[in-house]
C-alpha cells in the first residue's frame, strides 16, 4: 500500500512510490535465462512513514483498521514490441465517431506498426466501425491517435448500453509480431 518494491532473482528491479497506483516493471535483464526457476518478489510497504516527506500516501480514517497487502492482481505479461501500453477510447456523438487515443511502445528502428481498432454494438455483438493508423518505428513510448466512424450512433446508458470499443489489435510487418487489447476487464 505504502510505496512498492520489486526483485527479480534477489537484485532490486526499481520502486513505486505512490499509493493505491499501477506500477510496471521492465524485468527482463534480471531474468535468468538458463530455464532454471526465477524468484520474483514483491514488496509492499506495510506504513505510511516508509514513504519520503512529501508524498502523498493516501490516509484517511477509512484505513485507521487497514491490513496492508495485495489485494489484486500481480501479474508477470510477456510481450515484446511493438505493444499498446494503455488505450482510451472516447465517444464524440456530434462527429459520430469514437475517438482513440493509444500509448505505443514500437517497433524501434524495425519499421512501421498498424494499429487496427474496432467498435461493436454491445447488445449484437456486430462491427458498427473500424478504423487503422500508422505507427512510426521509435524506442519512445509515442502516442496514436485515431478516429473510428459510426452510423447513428446514440448515448449509452445502463439500460441501453449500446456500443463497446471492442479491439485494437498492433501489428508490426518487420517483425510479424501481433499485441492488443480485448475488451475491458472491469478493473
Amino acid at each position: 500500500m505504502f510505496g512498492t518494491r520489486v526483485l527479480v532473482n534477489g537484485q532490486l528491479v526499481g520502486e513505486h512510490l505512490p499509493c493505491f497506483t499501477p506500477a510496471e516493471f521492465d524485468v527482463r535483464k534480471y531474468l535468468d535465462g538458463s530455464g532454471g526457476a526465477n524468484e520474483l518478489v514483491v514488496r509492499v510497504g506495510a506504513h505510511r512513514d516508509v514513504l519520503p516527506k512529501g508524498m502523498p500516501d493516501g490516509f484517511d480514517y477509512e484505513k485507521f483498521d487497514y491490513i496492508p497487502g495485495i489485494y489484486d492482481s500481480v501479474e508477470l505479461i510477456f510481450c515484446a514490441r511493438p505493444r499498446v501500453v494503455n488505450l482510451q477510447a472516447v465517444p464524440d456523438l456530434e462527429a459520430q465517431a469514437v475517438r482513440v487515443a493509444a500509448e505505443i511502445e514500437g517497433p524501434g528502428g524495425k519499421g512501421e506498426a498498424e494499429l487496427t481498432c474496432r467498435v461493436r454494438e454491445v447488445s449484437t455483438g456486430k462491427e458498427v466501425g473500424s478504423a487503422q493508423a500508422a505507427c512510426p518505428a521509435s524506442e519512445e513510448v509515442k502516442t496514436v491517435q485515431l478516429r473510428v466512424l459510426i452510423q447513428g450512433p446514440r448515448l449509452w446508458s445502463p439500460e441501453d448500453p449500446f456500443l463497446s470499443p471492442d479491439s485494437c489489435m498492433l501489428r508490426s510487418a518487420a517483425t510479424s509480431r501481433r499485441g492488443g487489447c480485448g475488451p475491458s476487464t472491469g478493473r
